[in-house]
């Protein structure tokens, strides 16, 4: 049987205390206030009893979102496994491939000029330097 926490301090409501002696923040209790000892109990015990309840309702909500999910999956498995529902695909790969070999002998050819460009002149430097100054001085 369910207990909310209204229905549980009406059936065991917490011990009071009726010591004036009893010192509660410096101010003596008065007639009828609850201890906080029997306060404590009662609020540990209320605790444990929400605990209880809360972790059988979680795992109620498990076991029912399992169960749809199963059932979803079998539903989903039924359609697509008849064979009106299966599902041809084709992809033509043709221009990917074409694309992809042009990219690639594009950046071949560009790095093929770039290096022959870059070592002629750096083979020819050197000879046509001298060259060159030697014009300049003999202006001068």
């Amino acid at each position: 049987m369910r207990q909310t926490w209204l229905t549980s301090l009406v059936t065991s409501p917490p011990r009071f205390t009726r010591d004036r002696q009893h010192r509660c923040g410096g101010r003596a209790a008065l007639p009828g206030t609850v201890s906080e000892e029997s306060w404590k109990a009662w609020l540990e015990a209320e605790g444990r009893a929400h605990a209880a309840e809360l972790d059988r309702l979680a795992e109620k909500a498990i076991e029912v979102a399992n169960q749809r999910v199963e059932g979803l999956t079998r539903a989903i498995a039924d359609d697509l496994s008849s064979p009106e529902a299966r599902l041809h695909i084709s992809v033509d790969t043709f221009r990917y491939d074409a694309s992809v070999f042009a990219l690639g002998a594009l950046g071949t050819t560009i790095l093929l000029f770039v290096n022959t460009l870059a070592g002629g002149l750096m083979t020819l430097a050197p000879r046509s330097w001298p060259l060159s100054c030697a014009a300049k001085w003999r202006k001068r």
